[in-house]
């Protein structure tokens, strides 16, 4: 599981370029939805979707020579509460799902929890 864990936080997703340097064609898409459930607390979500276009190649692959490697799809989906106790002060916890498809059909993902402190002066 931690090789999982490494190679999808450090594997970088798409190129944003092919061999000769043009830039690649892909789409994707986010949504999100907030809600506050009082004055001091909001609760967020949003689910990310990148695909790139079948005629190109991912980080170091080009058309021709497709491998296991080679990620066609990366989704991922995000909650966080986020509480403001005082005006100067907001704290945020998040949940993060993420998954890189292959072009072997082979997958992995990565579960992440964060937390955060915002000071505002």
């Amino acid at each position: 599981k931690g090789s999982q864990a490494r190679r999808y936080l450090n594997q970088e997703g798409f190129s944003p370029r092919d061999a000769a340097g043009n830039g690649t064609s892909m789409w994707g898409a986010l949504v999100g939805v907030s809600m506050n459930i009082s004055e001091a607390t909001t609760v967020n979500a949003q689910f990310g979707y990148t695909d790139q276009k079948e005629s190109f190649a991912s980080s170091a692959c080009n058309a021709a020579v497709r491998t296991a490697a080679c990620v066609d799809d990366v989704m991922t989906i995000h909650a966080n509460i986020m509480w403001r106790p005082v005006k100067q002060m907001r704290l945020g916890w998040e949940v993060q799902w993420g998954r890189n498809d292959y072009y072997a059909a082979a997958t992995n993902s990565v579960v992440k929890g964060h937390f955060g402190a915002w000071f505002f002066f």
